[in-house]
């Protein structure tokens, strides 16, 4: 599927570059959503998180014709280091322990405990990682493409 033309290709090509599943495909869809949804930074006061929409499409073309007005898919941005498997450095403490596993869960109205301050009374909103925002941003940049 990594090579192949067509749309369930693409998510399949992009769940494996998110969560190191190639079936994961519908998680992908349920990322596009997230686009344009502002988290507050972790005080309150810290600038706002939300995910960059990326500049060029990622398919072009007709999804039913061939030639050259067929389907054309960049993969430019899933080549690099797949998502699932960055350090992203939120991932971890300031001594490098792991203080969180799951870098795609994240909510507004759910409270995690504050790991990094060593303090089991204090929550925080669960903040998206970096590599879910680099996520949501592809998940949305494939949907948009593909409603256009």
């Amino acid at each position: 599927f990594e090579n192949m033309d067509s749309a369930g290709a693409l998510y399949s090509r992009a769940a494996s570059h998110i969560f190191g599943d190639w079936n994961a495909c519908g998680k992908v869809m349920g990322l596009a959503p997230w686009m344009g949804h502002v988290w507050k930074g972790k005080n309150g006061d810290d600038e706002d998180i939300t995910a960059t929409k990326l500049p060029n499409p990622i398919i072009e073309g007709e999804l039913y014709k061939d030639g050259d007005e067929g389907l054309k898919i960049d993969r430019s941005y899933m080549m690099r280091t797949p998502l699932f498997a960055r350090n992203d450095p939120d991932l971890f403490d300031n001594d490098g322990n792991m203080v969180r596993k799951r870098r795609y869960d994240f909510d507004d109205n759910e409270t995690i405990q504050d790991c990094r301050k060593g303090d089991s009374d204090e929550h925080k909103n669960q903040l998206p990682t970096n590599a879910a925002l680099d996520a949501i941003s592809l998940a949305d940049r494939i949907q948009t493409d593909l409603e256009t």
